[in-house]
Parts: structure tokens; C-alpha cells; sequence
């Protein structure tokens, strides 16, 4: 469930450097219009939010916010490392977390299913 938690993070940090103008032409090649980034502000926060969910879920409310905001900081921290250097590195990142994200979940299953 970690793993699920700091993947979305992870995503929804990335999206909301979407939604900026710089990273958005260093990453999409172009500028955002209005409405992409009001989409990707949105999609963003959703994503930080589900991902407030899944803490919650896993620790309850008040260790889960601080489970969050550690894990919230060290997807920015990534973020911020790997966006000056290599653009392409950060997208890559995305792409791992979203394959590799499910399967805590998919284990977790496996693990009620069997027992």
C-alpha cells in the first residue's frame, strides 16, 4: 500500500508540473492551453487526494497525514531532481509507478484470496 500511495503521489506531482508552463513545453513539446491545465490542476490534486486516501486507509488519520506529507515530499523531491536534467527520465518515472503500483495491491489480493 506504500508503494501504491507514493506511486500516485508521485503521478499527481507530475501532472500538477504539467500544468506549468515550462515544464509542460519541456515535457509535451508544447504549452498547455487554459483548458489543460486546468485539467491537469485538477487531475492533480485527485491524484495527491486519492493518494491522502490511501494513507488514511493504511495508517488512520493522524499518522496518515504525516505518511502523506513525507511521501507527497519525496515524489516532489524526485520531481525536482529529475526535471532539470533529464525531462525524459521523469516521464519514464511516471510510467514504472504506474506499472509497478498495482502490484502491492495485486499481492495484497492474492494474500486474502488464498487465506
Amino acid at each position: 500500500m506504500i508503494a501504491l500511495a507514493l506511486a500516485v503521489s508521485y503521478i499527481g506531482m507530475l501532472v500538477l508540473c504539467l500544468a506549468m508552463d515550462r515544464h509542460g513545453r519541456d515535457v509535451l513539446g508544447r504549452v498547455p492551453g487554459r483548458g489543460g491545465r486546468l485539467a491537469a490542476r485538477l487531475l492533480g490534486s485527485a491524484l495527491l487526494a486519492g493518494a491522502l486516501v490511501l494513507c488514511f486507509d493504511r495508517w488512520g488519520h493522524a499518522i496518515g497525514t504525516t505518511a502523506w506529507l513525507g511521501l507527497v515530499t519525496v515524489a516532489g523531491l524526485v520531481l525536482i531532481l529529475l526535471l532539470p536534467f533529464s525531462v525524459r527520465a521523469a516521464g519514464t518515472g511516471a510510467r514504472m509507478a504506474c506499472l509497478l503500483a498495482p502490484l502491492p495491491v495485486g499481492a495484497m489480493a492474492m494474500g486474502v484470496f488464498a487465506g
